[in-house]
């Protein structure tokens, strides 16, 4: 089991996660993030538990002491790839200085090896948008249809000293 402290007070840790943090926080979930898996089509429960069954999966609980307010992740794409992902309790909020404080240091953990990691959101979660983008994410400007959502893709590369983005693609030097 991995435990990373991400900060001393209020003590919040990163753990591998297990089902029992899914059982823990999917009915606790932000509206916003209520929002994301209903627009993909899945219950939060199905959300959180579904990536468990995905080969190569990462997915860690960040706790407040013993309790789960979030779970985060990647999993695998193609092309050295990896979709990263974020669904959180009101914790996250309530604890926001000190998790803000560590999250670039999470961030670059779930890049792992990954060259690329993305995602979309959607369109007005000015919150989550404002956030990925302070962790590195760039936003692509095109926007993508997710059954009737207008939703924009976030992306960020390994080594983002050496990037550049050309027609909305990150692009290596």
């Amino acid at each position: 089991m991995i435990t990373i402290s991400l900060v001393d007070s209020p003590p919040l840790s990163l753990h591998h996660a297990t089902m029992q943090d899914v059982l823990d926080i999917y009915d606790n979930l932000r509206p916003n993030d209520i929002k994301e898996c209903e627009i993909f089509g899945f219950t939060p429960l199905d959300a959180l538990s579904h990536v468990f069954e995905i080969e190569g999966h990462y997915t860690y609980a960040i706790k407040k002491d013993d309790v789960c307010i979030a779970m985060c992740g990647t999993v695998p794409l193609e092309d050295g790839r990896g979709s990263v992902w974020m669904l959180g309790t009101e914790g996250i909020n309530t604890y926001a200085k000190p998790f803000v404080r560590k999250c670039k240091e999470v961030i670059t953990l779930l890049q792992g090896d990954y060259d690329i990691i993305e995602n979309i959101c959607p369109v007005g979660h000015d919150e989550t948008i404002m956030w990925l983008s302070w962790c590195g994410f760039v936003f692509h400007e095109q926007r993508e249809d997710v059954n009737g959502y207008e939703m924009l893709r976030f992306v960020r590369c390994k080594d983002e000293k050496s990037q550049a983005y050309y027609n909305q693609r990150p692009v290596y030097h």
